[in-house]
């Protein structure tokens, strides 16, 4: 992420290595609020499936708490084939976000070389952040300002033609899906084709509710043959 411009960034051709994250542990702390999340992959062709890891890394534990596992080396799935969805690998989350706080992170697709190496194929960064239009909630949003102050801020897609690339789609209004309960829609990004994939659609979705401390959240990366 160079510059003011933290959208995410395809690698060139010849993808560059990347060494396997540690895992960070981050100290427990007061007036936190709990996510649970789950990562939803999947991959056009069964060619590519087990080709595909998600590496995220770029943590600093002032912004997480207690048992958070915001770094992760996740072979993902499921895979789609022939409109077929084949079983997948559940990578979940327990972030603990505080509450002053803002807490982002990187997310790295890798693939997995057969001599064991990874390249990184795709990066994008991801923050916590208050629900647009409804204060007082949290969301997961993909950032485009490299501090992650604005999750609005998107190169915004003219139409919602599927061949659109490296643009997106800014967070829809939040929703109330019941008393206390809130969801919310977070920002849509489509990447360039990178490494032999087809285009990736990231999207993120959150739930909180104000009468517990354990809110939901959703990353979904999925590979377009439609798009490029």
């Amino acid at each position: 992420y160079g510059g003011d411009d933290a959208r995410g960034k395809s690698s060139p051709a010849t993808a560059a290595a990347v060494t396997p994250i540690n895992t960070v542990t981050c100290p427990n702390r007061s007036s936190t609020q709990r996510f649970m999340g789950a990562l939803h992959l999947s991959v056009a062709t069964k060619s590519h499936s087990g080709k595909l890891w998600l590496m995220s890394s770029d943590v600093d534990c002032t912004q997480w708490s207690g048992k958070s596992n915001p770094t992760k080396l996740a072979k993902v799935g499921p895979y789609q084939f022939q409109h077929r969805t084949a079983p997948g690998v559940s990578n979940p989350f327990r972030l603990e976000v505080g509450s002053a706080s803002r807490p982002q992170w990187r997310m790295r697709l890798v693939t997995k070389a057969a001599n064991g190496t990874f390249k990184e194929l795709y990066s994008f960064k991801l923050a916590f952040a208050p629900f647009p239009t409804r204060t007082g909630y949290r969301g997961v949003f993909l950032c485009f300002t490299s501090d992650c102050k604005d999750v609005t801020r998107v190169k915004q897609c003219a139409s919602t033609d599927a061949k659109n690339i490296d643009c997106g789609f800014p967070p829809t209004p939040a929703k109330q899906l019941a008393p206390n309960k809130w969801g919310q829609e977070g920002t849509v990004y489509r990447t360039p084709a990178v490494g032999g994939f087809k285009p990736f659609v990231i999207q993120t979705y959150t739930t909180a509710n104000s009468a517990e401390d354990k809110s939901g959240f959703t990353i979904e990366i999925r590979e377009n043959p439609k798009l490029g």
